[in-house]
């Protein structure tokens, strides 16, 4: 089974870490960025 692939984007960080953490607790992969401009570098890869 294929890992799923996450991107969370939110400018607080601490609900980016907590969202991070729950999600990597489920076993997705997870990227997160603080703005747009963080998330299409990520998406870009």
């Amino acid at each position: 089974m294929a890992i799923e692939k996450i991107v969370v984007v939110d400018d607080e960080m601490m609900i980016r870490k907590a969202l991070e953490t729950q999600l990597r607790n489920k076993r997705y992969s997870v990227a997160s960025a603080s703005d747009l401009k963080g998330a299409r570098k990520i998406l870009s890869r």
